[in-house]
Parts: C-alpha cells; sequence; structure tokens
C-alpha cells in the first residue's frame, strides 16, 4: 500500500492538475452556474478524479466507492473534509461534457505532453508507430441490420431502447485471421522514453496507412519503428476494452488512459532514468 500511494504524491509533484483543468476549462468552457443552481464541482477536482479512475481502471460507480472508502484518494482529488464527493452521476455528466465536440479529451492529453517537455522529457530517438484494436461490447445484429447500423439507419422492428444501447460507431475488423468488433488506436511514441506524443482514435476497419501523417511527429527525426511497449502499458490499465457507446465518448476514455499512462510513466522515468536527454 505504501507504493501504492507514494505513485499518487509522485504524480501530484509532478504534474500541475490546475493547469490541466485551465486547459479544459478553456477547450470546454461550463455552464455559468451564478444566476442559480448548485455550483459545480471546480475542474481540477474533477479531472483529478478522471486519472483516479483512467489509472485503476474503475467504472463511475465504483471510482465512486472507492474515493468515499480510501482517505488517499480523497487527499489527492483534494476532497479531504468534504461533506459531499462526487457520485457517479456527477462524474458521468463531466465525462459527457468533455466529449461532446471531441475537445475534452485531447486538451487533457495535450497538457501533459506539455508537462512531459518541461520536464525535460522531449520526443528523441526516433518513432515507434503503430495501431492496436480497443475492442467494444459486441451488439447481436443480422447482416442486413448491421449494414443499416452502419448507414446510421434504425434496423427496422427494433425499439428505441436497443437502438440507444448499441454501438453504431464500432465497427468490424480482422486481425491474423479473427475477427473483432470496435475501435483502433493509432499512436506514436518515442522510442528513447516510450511516452505516446500523438494518438487518432478510428473505427476498428480503418486502415493504418489512413492515419499516418496524423500521428507521424515531424519533431522526432530518428528512424521509424514499430513496437508493442506502450500498448502493452495501456493493457495494464484496462485500455485494451471500451465500456462506451459512442466514438466521441471512447476517444475520450481512450486519450484519458493514454494520459494517465504517461504520468505513470513520467514517475517512473524520473525515478529510473534522471537525466533526460536535452540535460
Amino acid at each position: 500500500m505504501g507504493g501504492f500511494i507514494a505513485n499518487l504524491a509522485a504524480m501530484d509533484e509532478l504534474i500541475d492538475f490546475a493547469a490541466i483543468a485551465a486547459q479544459v476549462d478553456s477547450a470546454c468552457p461550463r455552464p455559468d452556474r451564478s444566476k442559480g443552481g448548485r455550483p459545480p464541482y471546480p475542474t481540477e477536482i474533477m479531472v483529478r478524479l478522471l486519472f483516479i479512475q483512467s489509472l485503476y481502471n474503475l467504472s463511475d460507480e465504483y471510482c465512486e466507492y472507492q474515493v468515499l472508502d480510501r482517505m488517499s484518494f480523497q487527499h489527492f482529488c483534494r476532497l479531504d473534509g468534504m461533506l459531499h464527493i462526487p457520485d457517479a452521476r456527477t462524474l458521468w455528466h463531466f465525462k459527457q461534457h468533455l466529449a461532446q465536440g471531441g475537445l475534452g479529451g485531447r486538451a487533457i492529453f495535450d497538457a501533459v505532453s506539455q508537462q512531459l517537455q518541461a520536464h525535460g522529457y522531449i520526443p528523441r530517438g526516433g518513432q515507434i508507430v503503430d495501431a492496436s484494436i480497443v475492442q467494444a461490447p459486441v451488439t447481436q445484429a443480422k447482416s442486413e441490420e448491421r449494414e443499416a447500423l452502419n448507414e446510421g439507419k434504425p434496423p427496422e422492428g427494433w425499439s428505441s431502447k436497443r437502438v440507444r444501447h448499441t454501438d453504431r460507431d464500432a465497427r468490424w475488423t480482422k486481425k491474423h485471421g479473427k475477427s473483432y468488433y470496435g475501435y483502433k488506436v493509432h499512436a506514436n511514441s518515442d522510442a528513447r522514453y516510450k511516452l505516446i506524443r500523438k494518438l487518432k482514435v478510428t473505427p476498428a476497419n480503418v486502415d493504418d496507412g489512413q492515419t499516418l501523417a496524423d500521428v507521424l511527429d515531424a519533431s522526432n527525426t530518428g528512424k521509424r519503428a514499430r513496437g508493442e511497449h506502450v500498448f502493452a502499458g495501456l493493457e495494464q490499465l484496462g485500455g485494451k476494452c471500451v465500456r462506451a457507446l459512442t466514438l466521441a465518448r471512447n476517444e475520450l476514455a481512450i486519450l484519458l488512459k493514454c494520459s494517465a499512462y504517461n504520468v505513470k510513466r513520467l514517475v517512473w522515468l524520473v525515478g529510473n532514468d534522471p537525466l533526460p536527454w536535452a540535460r
């Protein structure tokens, strides 16, 4: 348990969560409640909750329970002594707000990336470019029903409830002769520090070559390579499966996982590789 708490303390020391919250508020302004209504929890508290959720692969409900149960989580989230702690519904609504327009998750990822470079861990040693499938819950559907869903139409005979509980953005693909349903993460990490520098989330059937220009890093001119290191790290955080039902919500979840991976990796680098290339 000591190491568990120490990791949170190290993240708190290395990462300026107030700066991340400021970038989130700039990208996704929250509703003005000055004229009435219960004031929202500060954005920094909500961002810290999202990192807890992503680091430990918690559902909204289990995240609420764990924060109520653990003083270390409350301290990390700046909830010490507060009578009311954000519940699962509050967390869900905040993520919904970030997912609209696709700007919230990107703001968090970019803010973390800026802080990685501020610590001296700039992209070096070449680029590792690869893609990985992230599986989504499969809805049983006949071929003609699946075709209608892919065209954005509700299949004939389906209730509105069934349509709402179906992911209409995920797609089927094959890898090594096996079929998968979900999304694909196209990522670029640097070979020196194994930090994720760029990424793009698409339906699983998008060819890797179509996104190459989006993930190549012009600042890291070393030889481009392929590798699985960062995806193994994401899998440890539960980043190989998604729970949400739209591309926007799942892109947010994946960006949060990648941000959490980078912060966790930064803690390791500072403890084990304290002399960045630039120094």
